[in-house]
C-alpha cells in the first residue's frame, strides 16, 4: 500500500510538472497508519557511511540545498489551508447547535453580498464557484456550496450563524489547529484564526468577511494532512484516534503493542450520519464521482484551497470506505494541483481501486 501510494502519487505530480504534495491512509478503527508518503523524496542511502562509491545521483549536499526541500515532512509539519474539506466538520458544528433542520432547503445563488458595517453604501461579495439553487445540507457538501456555509457559518439575513467563537471550539475539537501527537519529530500545529488573534498578530479587526473566509477553509485557516485524515477517521467511526506508525515496542524481550483508546467527541450519531451521507452523495453525484465505479462504496470530499496572490490552488481529497464499514481513510494534498477533483481525486482513484480490488475488504 505505501509503495501503491508513492507511485501514484508519483505520477501524478510528474503529468502537473509538479513536486510537492502528501498523502495518508489510516486505519480509521485504530488510527494506525498504513501509508504515508512526502513529496519530493529522496534516497535515504543517499546518507549512508557505506555509500563510498558515490552511486547514486544526488550527494548529501543536493538534498540540502534542493529549494523544494525533501528533508521537510508535508504529512506532518506542512501547513495549508483546508479549502471545502472543512465543510463536513463545519456541518457537525452547525448540526449539533441546532442552526438549520439539514433537511431545511434555502436558496444558494452564487455569490452573497453585504454592506459594510461602518459605511452602507460599500457593498462586497462573496462567491460561490456556481449557483447552486435550493438545497439543503446533504446537498450542499455533495455539491460544495460555498454560499450555504457562509450562511451558516457566519450568519447572512435573519439566518443565525454559528460565528468565529463556534467555528473555532468545534474545528478545534477535531484537533484542528491542535497537534495530533503522532510518533514522528516536527509536527506541526497550525491554526484556526479569530479575533483575537489577528488584533494581535495583524493589528485588524476581525469582519464578517474573515468569518465566511473561515467557513470555507480560507483566509488564514492553516492544518496539517495528519489533522485532516485523523479528522476524517472521526467521520468514518465516531471516535478520534491518535495517529500513529510504531505498532509494537520490544522490551526485554517481549513485544508489546501499542494500543490507543478512541475519544468520542459527543458528536451525536444522527449529526455524524448526516455529514457521512453529505460525503457519499459527494461520490454518487458530487465533485468526486470517478470515484463511484470502485468495488466498495466510497465516501469523501474534495477541496480546492486558494494560497497566494496569483490565483494558484492546493488540491484536496479526503475520504473514507468501505461506506458502510470503514477499514480505511484516505488524504491526498496536491501542492498547487488546482481542483481537488482534477488533481487529488485520480491518486485517491488508483490506490482504492488497487486495494479493494486486490483484497476486497
Amino acid at each position: 500500500l505505501q509503495k501503491k501510494l508513492y507511485d501514484a502519487m508519483s505520477r501524478k505530480l510528474k503529468s502537473l510538472n509538479l513536486r510537492k504534495g502528501a498523502a495518508i491512509i489510516t486505519n480509521p478503527v485504530t488510527g494506525e497508519i498504513l501509508a504515508l508518503v512526502s513529496f519530493p523524496s529522496f534516497n535515504n542511502n543517499t546518507f549512508s557511511a557505506f555509500n563510498t562509491d558515490n552511486s547514486l545521483s544526488a550527494s548529501p549536499q543536493d538534498i540540502f540545498d534542493d529549494p523544494v526541500k525533501p528533508l521537510f515532512n508535508r504529512a506532518v509539519s506542512g501547513i495549508y489551508p483546508l479549502g471545502s474539506t472543512i465543510k463536513p466538520f463545519l456541518a457537525m458544528g452547525i448540526l449539533e447547535e441546532g442552526l438549520v433542520s439539514p433537511y431545511k432547503k434555502i436558496f444558494a445563488a452564487g455569490a452573497i453580498t453585504i454592506a459594510n458595517q461602518y459605511n452602507p453604501g460599500v457593498f462586497y461579495t462573496f462567491y460561490d464557484w456556481k449557483a447552486h439553487g435550493l438545497i439543503n445540507m446533504i446537498d450542499a457538501i455533495a455539491q460544495s456550496s460555498n454560499v450555504y456555509f457562509y450562511t451558516f457559518g457566519g450568519g447572512y439575513g435573519d439566518i443565525k450563524g454559528l460565528g468565529i467563537d463556534k467555528i473555532k471550539y468545534y474545528l478545534n475539537k477535531f484537533n484542528f489547529g491542535l497537534k495530533t501527537g503522532i510518533d514522528l519529530p516536527g509536527e506541526a500545529a497550525g491554526m484556526i484564526p479569530d479575533p483575537r488573534w489577528k488584533n494581535e498578530v495583524k493589528n485588524e479587526d476581525w469582519y464578517i468577511g474573515d468569518t465566511y473566509n473561515v467557513s470555507i477553509g480560507q483566509g488564514d485557516v492553516a492544518v496539517t494532512p495528519i489533522q485532516l485524515v485523523s479528522a476524517i477517521d472521526y467521520i468514518a467511526t465516531g471516535k478520534w484516534h491518535r495517529p500513529y506508525l510504531i505498532k509494537k515496542v520490544m522490551d526485554e524481550g517481549q513485544y508489546k503493542t501499542i494500543e490507543t483508546e478512541g475519544i468520542d467527541y459527543n458528536i451525536s450519531d444522527k449529526n455524524i450520519n448526516i455529514v457521512r451521507e453529505g460525503m457519499r452523495q459527494a461520490v454518487a453525484r458530487g465533485s468526486a464521482q470517478s470515484l463511484s465505479g470502485i468495488l466498495r462504496p466510497v465516501a469523501g470530499k474534495t477541496g480546492t484551497a486558494q494560497f497566494g496572490l496569483d490565483g494558484k490552488s492546493h488540491a484536496w481529497f479526503a475520504g473514507f470506505a468501505p461506506f458502510d464499514n470503514p477499514n480505511l481513510a484516505i488524504v491526498v494534498l496536491i501542492e498547487g494541483g488546482g481542483e481537488g477533483s482534477f488533481a487529488a481525486v485520480p491518486v485517491a482513484k488508483e490506490v482504492l481501486e488497487w486495494y479493494f480490488g486486490n483484497y476486497r475488504l
